[in-house]
């Protein structure tokens, strides 16, 4: 037998992503969605990344002005986009091949908007930027998301990404990987903001068992900007001897 898929439930919240109602820092965050297209579900917005962009605003200075971002199955990138219109330093946005046109195209629709918001902080528009890369969490070291110029990464956002047994392991090597390696370079270990939704009590044993196997620590946040029935937001940091008592 196959492994078993596990339909998802649509959508909690009514949220209409291409006609600017959805705002962030006051001003309209627009998103690109491609239904239907069979490629996989990186090409739609999920509940977890309007509730993640929402925590975001509402803890901006202590999570996202004047940080590094890397967000993992950005999907659409709604939540790592949420950060540059917050004001974060440089926010990279990663999936798959098949998702990355989709991320550049919504990059760009919001791209005046990113820059306003960080000329406003007293940066130049050079001084932010926000890309989409490929990270296969399969082969995470084979990804371009290392920095060039001497920065790392101080936050990893991740939304809506736990649900399907095969991807547990992957997802949680990967992690381990990047905050290893920032930690080796830096001494310190990136926090990470995961919005979660429990589609599985297996899926879930699985995937927090594994955080632990792997030196993870968790801790469950409130939220209380954005009422949901179904997301919870957790805050993640990779334990070694080097990062313990950061």
């Amino acid at each position: 037998d196959g492994p078993t898929l596990l339909a998802l439930p649509w959508k909690e919240f009514a949220v209409n992503l291409s006609d600017g109602s959805f705002q962030i820092n006051n001003k309209p965050l627009r998103i690109q969605e491609v239904s239907n297209s069979g490629l996989g579900t990186g090409l739609n917005v999920w509940d977890g990344s309007v509730v993640l962009s929402k925590y975001l605003e509402a803890n901006a200075e202590k999570y996202v002005i004047g940080k590094n971002i890397l967000e993992v199955g950005a999907g659409t990138g709604l939540s790592g986009l949420a950060a540059g219109f917050l004001g974060a330093k440089r926010v990279i946005l990663t999936d798959l091949e098949y998702s990355i046109n989709n991320l550049k195209n919504n990059i760009q629709v919001n791209q005046a908007s990113i820059v306003g918001v960080n000329a406003s902080q007293n940066k130049t528009a050079t001084s932010f930027s926000v890309q989409a890369r490929v990270l296969d969490w399969f082969d995470p070291e084979a990804s371009e998301i290392w920095p060039i110029d001497g920065y790392d990464w101080d936050i990893i956002l991740a939304a809506d990404v736990v649900w399907i047994e095969s991807l547990i392991l992957p997802l949680v090597r990967t992690l381990r990987f990047i905050c290893s390696k920032v930690a080796t370079s830096h001494g310190y270990s990136p926090l990470i903001l995961l919005s979660y939704q429990c589609r599985s009590k297996l899926i879930e044993e699985l995937f927090f068992g594994a955080l632990a196997e792997y030196s993870f620590r968790v801790v469950s946040v409130p939220v209380e900007d954005v009422k949901s029935e179904r997301i919870q937001i957790f805050q993640i940091k990779f334990q070694t001897d080097t990062t313990k008592s950061t």
